[in-house]
């Protein structure tokens, strides 16, 4: 990814790259022309600000932007329940203790969005889709907890100096 963007000259192939790249890779159907424009235009911060359109959707803020690869504390209230994660372990082994202690069947969910697809969806009585395989959709402005943040929120990416964001 970074090689096309770093080697392509034409600023509007690099743009319709970008546009492909998007929903193809991260997954996001709803870019806006000023994330293209800014991947596009500042293509040495691209991994930055890729990371801030998916942050900025799932509502996550970050208090660093990359991977330090530093060791991670983990902290219970019930040693007994947590005493295979004592010690060192690869970051895998903390979604396999999550997935047996909250007894999820990680390959049926994965089997079943497979199935579903990112097709998958229900429309309301207007049409509308009012929800997918991830589950409601929030309309505009609009959070799952019915909150308003889009206006007020201070997280990491929009503090983002290198991405110009």
């Amino acid at each position: 990814m970074e090689k096309v963007l770093l080697q392509t000259q034409d600023p509007e192939e690099l743009r319709s790259w970008v546009r492909d790249a998007i929903p193809e890779h991260l997954g996001v159907y709803d870019a806006t022309e000023e994330e293209v424009e800014g991947i596009a235009s500042r293509p040495i911060f691209a991994p930055w600000t890729f990371a801030n359109v998916i942050s900025r959707r799932s509502q996550t803020g970050w208090s660093t932007h990359g991977h330090s690869a530093a060791d991670v504390n983990i902290y219970t209230s019930d040693a007994k329940v947590a005493r295979s994660l004592m010690g060192s372990h690869e970051n895998t082994e903390v979604g396999e203790f999550l997935s047996k202690y909250l007894d999820v069947d990680v390959a049926a969910i994965t089997e079943e969005l497979n199935l579903k697809g990112v097709e998958w969806d229900e429309t309301d009585s207007e049409g509308k889709v009012s929800k997918s395989w991830t589950g409601a959709i929030p309309g505009e402005n609009e959070r799952l907890d019915k909150q308003d943040h889009l206006d007020h929120y201070s997280g990491a990416h929009k503090r983002c100096e290198l991405c110009g964001h």
